[in-house]
């Protein structure tokens, strides 16, 4: 189980309905095609021969075909060794992790020699027909007829069925896509970029059969402890938390995680009254019980705004030549900007938190 914040950037692609009913990561995540357009049903797979059409772009416009009837062969090699083929649809790509759950192993691809020695074939022409290994089909294609390798270079076969002219291991190994339509309700799905924030992993007992870490039942019979990771990544909340609610030159930290409550801007370079009224100010604050920064560098005023919007307190307090004016302060949150009394600041920034 992962924990996804959706944010501008990271790692993840997190799938979501737009009526709210659906949400998943994208490397499990189900996903509706499009229907596809078939041609004419075949009796029996019909060889034809495609010469120089080793992708699914070319194979179509050759063939004058919608590339959802066409399969895309993506052979790969078990732990073991041992040669599978996965079959998607043309227009589709595969997820590795999906179909690794499917075969219970880790997969990688299968070079070129391998494809050679399991189909006879060179890659751009593989099919499922003849073939002597096992097959995993995506769902997409477990209904009706598709053109597929003929395992012979330069050659193709229209009208190959499932069950009739192969058999295969049927599972959900596609990756949504654009267009997709959520398998609850029909509606689309939405595509948003996300950092993983936490997530649960059942270690089983692979861990603990190397140490024979047991314990006892009640019946006094004893069982290997099957374990659990339980994790959340201080940093990616922080990194998810800043892509959530900053911009492109601010910061604008949760209260939760703010490192401070309110950040004092003293503009006191043109006289040090002001600096007074800016630490008198902190003073009421902390025995509020806010944590407090006060900023009274002798620095220009323009870089401490942007010093400032790059800490990402939730409240800013500026106290400058104004302030001996007329005797308040402005005070800014992440919604709004507005002068306050200074006697009365204190109060409005517990009003504001």
């Amino acid at each position: 189980v992962d924990f996804l914040a959706p944010s501008g950037s990271g790692e993840n692609m997190l799938v979501t309905c737009e009526r709210g009913d659906y949400a998943a990561d994208l490397e499990i995540a189900l996903g509706v095609p499009r229907a596809p357009s078939f041609p004419e049903r075949l009796d029996a797979p019909a060889e034809v021969e495609t010469p120089g059409t080793t992708t699914i772009e070319a194979l179509a416009a050759l063939l004058d075909l919608d590339e959802a009837a066409t399969s895309k062969a993506m052979p790969v090699v078990r732990e073991d060794g041992t040669v599978v083929l996965a079959l998607v649809r043309g227009d589709d790509r595969l997820e590795e992790a999906k179909l690794a759950a499917v075969l219970h192993t880790g997969i990688r691809p299968a070079t070129e020699d391998e494809i050679k020695a399991a189909f006879g074939s060179p890659p751009g022409y593989l099919g499922p027909v003849g073939f002597a290994g096992d097959v995993v089909l995506d769902e997409a294609l477990a209904e009706g007829q598709f053109v597929a390798g003929a395992n012979r270079s330069g050659w193709h076969l229209r009208g190959v069925e499932h069950g009739r002219d192969f058999q295969a291991t049927v599972a959900d190994i596609r990756q949504p896509k654009e267009g997709d339509t959520c398998a609850l309700c029909g509606g689309a799905l939405q595509f948003q970029t996300a950092i993983e924030v936490g997530h649960i992993f059942k270690l089983g007992t692979r861990y603990t059969e190397s140490f024979n870490a047991t314990f006892l039942d009640e019946e006094g019979k004893e069982h290997l402890i099957v374990m659990g990771s339980y994790g959340i990544g201080p940093g990616r909340v922080l990194a998810a938390a800043v892509e959530q609610h900053g911009n492109e030159g601010a910061i604008q930290w949760p209260a939760a995680l703010a490192p401070y409550d309110v950040e004092i801007v003293s503009l006191h370079s043109a006289d040090p009254e002001i600096l007074v009224r800016a630490e008198g100010l902190g003073a009421q604050l902390e025995t509020a019980g806010l944590d407090v920064l006060l900023d009274d560098r002798d620095s220009r005023p323009g870089e401490k705004f942007a010093d400032a919007d790059l800490i990402g307190a939730p409240i800013r307090i500026t106290v400058g030549k104004k302030t001996l004016e007329d005797g308040a302060v402005d005070v800014r949150n992440h919604a709004s900007d507005e002068r306050v009394p200074l006697a009365e600041a204190a109060a409005r920034v517990e009003a504001l938190r």
